[in-house]
């Protein structure tokens, strides 16, 4: 009953096809900047210097994906990029990994500059219990991504930013803007992953590829002692 009155404060129309809107003064990313108790660990150690103040506890599961250095047929390919990605296979993936091109967003955004009460419905590109054909009992949805990621700095602490870079436990958060990668895990990586490669360049296909199989941000992490 707590998250769902939380949730209510946000601006969701039935259609969500509309972007951020002022609720009480307040855009929707400023609404949800916050921690919600559904959705951190009350055995979790406090995080240190969080990137986002609305940090989180888990994260939903992106499940696998790779990069080809030479794009390969059915790769997710980006205008400028050189390798292709190969589509994420989670539960929980973007539009682009279900078939959403650069070209659809393109036509989209003019059709939404012709008529600007116009959005994509997000139906069209969302996955529903009929697509996880194995069954569900063999499908990791979501999982701990606890804070404590070693060697991990930013410029960017509880959502300010910072002079400088500063020692931080991670960006693991639930209501991030910015970047898709913020509230979720991979399969990727080995669970339990606390150090590693942490920052990578996305101009690079290898070593997206080395950030993507090695990068502790990724992984499922939790400091339960069951778990080490």
């Amino acid at each position: 009953m707590k998250t769902g009155a939380f949730c209510n404060t946000a601006h969701r129309p039935a259609t969500m096809r509309r972007p951020v809107t002022k609720v009480d003064g307040q855009l929707n990313i400023d609404v949800v900047n916050r921690q919600l108790s559904a959705f951190t660990c009350p055995s979790m150690p406090p995080p240190d210097n969080p990137v986002f103040n609305c940090w989180s506890s888990y994260g939903w599961s992106r499940g696998n994906n790779d990069i080809h250095d030479a794009p390969q047929p059915g790769d997710i390919i980006w205008p400028g990029k050189s390798y292709g990605y190969v589509p994420s296979d989670g539960a929980f993936v973007t539009a682009v990994d279900l078939g959403y091109t650069n070209d659809m967003g393109t036509a989209d955004k003019a059709a939404h500059t012709g008529q600007s009460s116009w959005w994509k419905d997000p139906s069209d590109y969302r996955l529903s219990f009929r697509n996880f054909s194995d069954g569900m009992s063999k499908t990791l949805a979501a999982g701990e991504l606890h804070h404590g990621i070693q060697g991990f700095t930013s410029t960017k602490i509880n959502s300010v930013t910072v002079g400088s870079a500063t020692p931080s436990s991670g960006f693991t958060a639930w209501g991030a803007d910015n970047g898709d990668y913020f509230d979720e895990g991979t399969t990727n990586v080995k669970m339990n992953t606390w150090v590693g490669t942490l920052l990578c360049s996305r101009n690079v296909g290898s070593d997206l590829r080395n950030c993507m199989f090695n990068s502790p941000n990724f992984s499922f992490r939790s400091t339960h002692q069951r778990w080490l």
